[in-house]
């Protein structure tokens, strides 16, 4: 990436680069396992991923505390990195005046370790200046502890803000790294006085968004508070909370059906909730399909489930509680239970965090499966088949800010997955792994129908 020729040795070329002020995210990327090398567009320039829309929201959650630029510097530093982007594309971008408000980017400036997990920690003065997350995340932060300037000032005395936000919202955008000397991509950090996109850039970007339809200017428009989808139902399923659920597409009755478990809103007021399973064909809620757990899964079943998968390839079900994860077989119209590769159950304490949901996710051909577990905060992948925990281990925060966060079920169903929140419901693309932008919408009437109402899921 550095342009060095390769001796073997640690000459004064690498020493003086490596000791460059650089960006902090990875000089080449791989978005998936399946990826060997990474996506090249018809120059240089190295893409990962793109937003699935040409408007995009931005927000300064954390400003600068000890730089001595003003906030209106700041987030005029931050406008201006992004017309940069928008001048060559038919992007937009809209200011979020109120923090607390959602943005897709957003952008902060801390110290050190700043997140809970600890990753990607800045180093303090020089080495590290920002680092940046590919789409749909949406995260840009600087460090707080370099000294931030702007103009003529930056060239002897400090650095350019705006210069690095131009090269972090590359990334924020979805180009990586490119290795071409002079383009704003590369990842060591330049000064100059006239910051232009080069060629390289311009190339980048335009695969991603497409070239600008014409050349009026781009603005910053206000923007609109996006009302959440609402619907009003009383009593009975329409209410029912998905705690945990699968999808089996064919059941006895040669039709799909999907299992949901949910609590009792019927217990008694300082009762402990029983935990039921009801069930779902294609025509909403199956009256009086209301069963205890030990009733269809035997002989023995937990009294209540933390999550629920059933993996499409060998037509078992999977049930997490507490610390263990339990594999049953279909047998008619019964879950009969099975050993978990000659256990009676796997003990979920060796795994990353303790699983509160779990995806199944679907291998690029679509005949094999594997889990996403979610813990607290974290995600990571489980392969059924070698009961193993793969390679991931990521933050959920890495999903974009959009992913739910606290979600309680999902499920598998005609190549796409559902997330389940509270009352609402998201639609996943599990082939890019984005979520569809007409969601959540509300759960009753998609899928309990009848007196709920009616709606295509």
């Amino acid at each position: 990436m550095a342009n060095i020729p390769i001796t073997g040795q640690l000459d004064n070329d690498t020493l003086h680069k490596m000791a460059l002020p650089r960006c902090g995210c990875e000089d080449v990327k791989r978005m998936n396992k399946a990826m060997e090398t990474p996506l090249n567009g018809p120059q240089n320039f190295v893409t990962g991923s793109s937003w699935p829309k040409k408007t995009l929201s931005w927000k300064i959650t954390d400003y600068s505390r000890t730089s001595r630029l003003t906030p209106d510097e700041q987030r005029d530093a931050m406008e201006r990195a992004l017309d940069i982007w928008a001048k060559q594309t038919q992007l937009r971008f809209q200011y979020v005046e109120n923090p607390r408000d959602f943005a897709d980017i957003d952008i902060k400036f801390a110290v050190g370790r700043h997140s809970n997990e600890g990753e990607y920690a800045f180093d303090g003065p020089g080495g590290v200046l920002a680092h940046a997350f590919f789409p749909t995340v949406g995260m840009v932060h600087f460090d707080d502890q370099e000294t931030w300037m702007l103009g003529m000032e930056a060239q002897y005395q400090g650095t350019e803000l705006y210069i690095v936000a131009a090269h972090e919202f590359g990334h924020a955008l979805g180009l990586s790294h490119s290795n071409v000397p002079g383009a704003l991509m590369a990842p060591f950090y330049a000064y100059s006085q006239n910051l232009v996109l080069h060629k390289d850039d311009t190339d980048g970007i335009q695969w991603l968004y497409g070239k600008p339809i014409n050349n009026e200017p781009k603005q910053t428009i206000p923007t609109q508070p996006t009302p959440v989808p609402t619907t009003v139902v009383t009593g009975g399923y329409c209410n029912l909370r998905f705690q945990a659920a699968f999808h089996v597409d064919i059941w006895n009755d040669g039709r799909s059906r999907t299992f949901v478990f949910a609590d009792d809103e019927n217990s008694p007021s300082g009762h402990l909730k029983g935990m039921y399973v009801h069930q779902l064909n294609h025509l909403g809620y199956m009256v009086n399909s209301k069963r205890r757990i030990q009733e269809l899964f035997k002989p023995w079943a937990p009294y209540r489930v933390d999550a629920a998968m059933y993996m499409p390839d060998t037509k078992d079900v999977y049930l997490i509680y507490g610390t263990r994860l339990l594999r049953y077989e279909i047998r008619g119209d019964n879950f009969v239970r099975a050993q978990v590769k000659g256990q009676q159950y796997l003990d979920t304490r060796k795994m990353p965090q303790k699983p509160q949901s779990a995806m199944v996710m679907p291998y690029s051909r679509g005949n094999a499966y594997y889990v996403i577990m979610f813990g607290k905060t974290r995600f990571w992948d489980w392969h059924h088949s070698i009961n193993r925990v793969g390679g991931w281990n990521y933050p959920i925060s890495q999903l974009g800010q959009q992913f739910p966060l606290d979600f309680q079920a999902t499920i598998l169903r005609n190549g796409f997955i559902y997330i389940f929140q509270h009352d609402k419901y998201y639609k996943f693309d599990p082939s890019n792994w984005r979520l569809d932008e007409s969601y959540p919408k509300p759960i009753a009437p998609a899928w309990m129908k009848g007196t709920c109402g009616s709606a295509n899921i």
